[in-house]
């Protein structure tokens, strides 16, 4: 699974990095604006 941001240009760079390094064929991912921040704050909850 990747935790990735809203941005279009990122989906497929995360989605083939997480294929080619942990040999997956399918990736689910989470997308959403702000993800990045709760986890590096740690601030943990829904927005």
């Amino acid at each position: 699974m990747v935790i990735n941001c809203l941005d279009g240009r990122t989906q497929i760079p995360a989605v083939e990095w997480m294929r080619k390094t942990y040999w997956v064929e399918f990736v689910d991912t989470i997308n959403g604006d702000g993800r990045d921040k709760i986890l590096a704050e740690n601030s943990g909850g829904a927005r």
